[in-house]
């Protein structure tokens, strides 16, 4: 109790401006607070807020309040316009979880979710964790999750019209399904797929041309219609589309202050759209220790009066990328659940797909599967995890011609869960990427 009257002294006196600013679809929230409310439910029903309307007049006044700082809640894209407007003018600007927020109103004992109370509660929070970095949502997180999320949705979108135009093809011109089906384009390749250009009407020039026309000219099907030239030239802008965002987002990836971070992922061959979702959850991962830039390491009573050691910081992490554990007592059910963004656990889950399993099942792998199999007979033993083994990961490394930290990977989707169900082996490994990369990253970032 002495504690935390000291604390709120020292808040009664600190002249610190703080603007809560609560986001809707066309109004914004303003609580303005210099002082800690000595009681916030009252002061939460009773203060009079700023209800401001998207328009110049609205982002002059809140420039003008000159505040220390400004804090929004990142709900979608409605704050969007004033984060960019009060970023400009050089504003402190912050973010905070609308989770932190909904619980800090609840604990303060007010229970109603509406505009006024939620402005209130984000500028008293943040008042009363100014100074505590972990509290707020870093800006580049927001940069990097938007970045993604609008390339991802691109993607999306052209799925069906590809799909369309596939199926389109099957009576127009079969002899260019299958070619069609493949079309891909690889990160930052400046050109839509050849055989799109060409099914759009566009002048196409290679090895394959004159082949490629012909089979167009001289196909046994209906021919090439209006409507499947439309549908290809959308791919083709939805193509152009996606290089332009893929542009924006090596440009962020790639800064030199992620440098750190990007010879991890290299490590791990780790794809740059993989990076970018990764970074939103992860950036900065100081966040994660503690104001000396160690990790956070607590010891709980335990069974026979032992004590655990729990690491706050690697818990914290694999929470954020969507791999942590909650437990959930409710009635009768009791017990451990998934916690964390699930469009992040799919994303683990693609990464082991394609980089660990079907890398590790390569055809030159195949080719020599029968060295691979020797390299375990010999250097694999019981006492040892084969993924732990140094001599067989560095074996299965040279032999798939990878990294050792994803040969280890491969070891340990094979190995780890013998005779259980594909599903869960792949998502075990995830769980190994994500302590692996917990591990590199407080080597690299934390001891330095």
């Amino acid at each position: 109790m002495a504690v935390s009257a000291s604390r709120n002294r020292e808040l009664d006196f600190m002249t610190t401006k703080v603007v809560g600013c609560d986001c809707g679809k066309s109004s914004l929230y303003v609580c303005v607070i210099e002082k800690k409310p000595r009681n916030f439910k009252q002061f939460a029903r009773s203060y009079k807020p700023e209800i401001l309307k998207i328009s110049q007049d609205s982002i002059d006044y809140l420039l003008g309040l000159d505040a220390d700082t400004y804090v929004l809640e990142p709900t979608g894209s409605y704050g969007y316009i004033w984060i960019d407007q009060l970023t400009a003018h050089g504003k402190d600007v912050r973010l905070v979880s609308p989770r932190r927020v909904t619980a800090y109103r609840v604990y303060q004992g007010v229970t109603n979710k509406q505009d006024r109370p939620d402005a209130a509660a984000i500028a008293c929070y943040s008042f009363e964790n100014y100074d505590d970095p972990s509290a707020f949502i870093s800006l580049d997180k927001i940069k990097f999750r938007q970045k993604y999320l609008s390339l991802k949705n691109t993607i999306n979108n052209r799925s069906p019209i590809h799909n369309r135009l596939c199926q389109r093809l099957t009576f127009e011109c079969p002899e260019l399904v299958k070619t069609v089906e493949k079309c891909a384009r690889s990160w930052l390749d400046p050109n839509p797929p050849a055989t799109i250009r060409a099914i759009a009407g566009q002048e196409v020039k290679g090895p394959w041309s004159t082949l490629r026309e012909e089979k167009i000219a001289n196909t046994i099907g209906r021919g090439i219609s209006a409507h499947s030239k439309f549908l290809a030239n959308q791919l083709c802008s939805f193509y152009e589309e996606e290089l332009r965002l893929e542009e924006e987002l090596d440009a962020l990836i790639y800064q030199e202050k992620l440098r750190a971070y990007n010879s991890i992922f290299d490590k791990f061959e780790v794809a740059p759209k993989t990076r970018a979702a990764l970074l939103s959850a992860i950036f900065p991962f100081e966040a994660f220790l503690d104001d000396d830039g160690k990790e956070i390491i607590e010891y709980v009573s335990g069974k026979k009066g032992q004590s655990s050691r729990r690491n706050r910081s690697e818990a914290a992490f694999k929470l954020s990328l969507g791999m942590g554990l909650v437990f959930k007592e409710s009635g009768k059910k009791r017990g451990w659940i998934k916690g964390g963004p699930r469009y992040l656990r799919a994303i683990l889950w693609t990464y082991v797909s394609t980089t660990v399993v079907i890398g590790g099942e390569s055809a030159k792998v195949k080719k020599i599967s029968t060295d691979v199999e020797q390299c375990i007979h010999t250097l694999g033993t019981q006492k040892t995890p084969h993924w732990l083994n140094g001599e067989l990961v560095n074996a299965i490394a040279t032999i798939t011609d990878t990294t050792r930290e994803v040969a280890s990977l491969r070891l340990h989707y094979k190995f780890a869960r013998p005779g259980e169900p594909d599903f869960k082996r792949r998502m075990a490994t995830a769980s190994r990427f994500v302590r692996q990369l917990y591990k590199a990253l407080v080597k690299e970032i934390a001891k330095r």
